[in-house]
């Protein structure tokens, strides 16, 4: 697999000094032991990620991207301590003096690090499903108001982002992206209920069965943000509910029993639920066209960039025929 390179990944932040001396820094200021090695996260997006390992054992340390602004970090950390703070299931976040958790210069965090198999390339269970229903409930529950993060992935910004990434797919896709974004303007959003977003629930942001114990994390809030709960839902039908090697009539009964649980506790409106379908299908669209679009412009060609164009595919052949039905 190609992955990411050093000097890639650390374009990605803002250094004044050597990693490894930023690294020994933050030892002692958190006093989780010696500094031992580390290694590079290679996969993903965004932020650098780094495996910590000390003398006390190991840790995930998130230096921030030199293209997020204060608010975006101060409203990530405010969501994990949340919560930590009500009991819902993420990682755990490290604190210094006065409980302080952002280290400056540079802007990074220490977390737990978790060492559970997520969900990734796995067949969701329904014990896992309803375990990232009820995650969901808890999460548009939260009444916080966090600062504006643009995901170029996410679903609601379909129009903003289809015609930019539209000339690197096949004439098929081109004539099926049109088609849907005349669909999806006849939206009307004021009906969407406004919540608290995690914006990016997908089989490697669930972690099953952590530290040797039963159980379920939901990691990685990078695109948290004030959005659509019904939105927010809809990703993780298509990213984790929806199998397109089953039946039309299984995976809407799936749909329905999962939206008829999350409605015990959020409130889902017909009109929502007349357009989760549709919200479903730009969900694997707008995979399909990003991953292209790196594919294609950035050449980005890991094993994970083609499987997302491989997963996008599969979901929007399925999702289509669903919606013809």
């Amino acid at each position: 697999m190609k992955l990411f390179t050093d000097k890639t990944l650390l374009a990605r932040v803002h250094l004044d000094r050597p990693l490894l001396r930023v690294l020994k820094d933050v030892t002692e200021t958190y006093s989780i032991g010696s500094y031992v090695k580390h290694s590079l996260v290679r996969v993903g997006y965004g932020d650098l990620n780094i495996v910590l390992t000390t003398s006390k054992g190991r840790y995930f340390v998130k230096i921030f991207s030199k293209d997020k602004t204060r608010e975006q970090i101060t409203s990530y950390l405010k969501v994990i301590q949340t919560c930590q703070k009500k009991g819902i299931p993420t990682t755990r976040l490290y604190s210094y003096r006065n409980k302080k958790v952002l280290y400056k210069n540079p802007n990074l965090c220490v977390m737990e690090f978790l060492t559970g198999k997520s969900l990734e390339n796995k067949i969701a269970t329904k014990k896992d499903l309803l375990f990232i229903t009820n995650f969901m409930t808890r999460i548009h529950s939260l009444k916080l108001k966090v600062a504006k993060n643009y995901d170029s992935w996410g679903t609601q910004h379909f129009l903003e982002e289809y015609k930019r990434k539209l000339p690197y797919v096949s004439a098929q896709y081109q004539t099926l992206t049109k088609q849907i974004a005349r669909e999806f303007k006849r939206i009307d959003f004021t009906k969407f209920r406004k919540s608290l977003v995690h914006g990016d629930i997908h089989d490697e942001h669930v972690i099953r069965s952590y530290a040797g114990r039963e159980g379920y994390k939901v990691i990685d809030f990078e695109t948290v943000d004030n959005g659509y709960a019904v939105v927010d839902f809809s990703i993780f039908l298509a990213m984790l509910a929806v199998n397109p090697k089953k039946s039309t009539t299984y995976n809407q009964d799936l749909i329905k029993g999962l939206t008829d649980e999350y409605s015990k506790v959020i409130p889902v409106s017909e009109y929502e639920r007349q357009h989760i379908p549709l919200l479903i299908l730009i969900t694997y669209l707008m995979y399909y066209l990003s991953a292209s679009y790196e594919y294609v412009v950035n050449k980005d060609r890991t094993d994970k960039v083609k499987m997302w164009i491989m997963k996008a595919k599969k979901g929007l052949a399925h999702m289509h025929m669903h919606m013809l039905h």
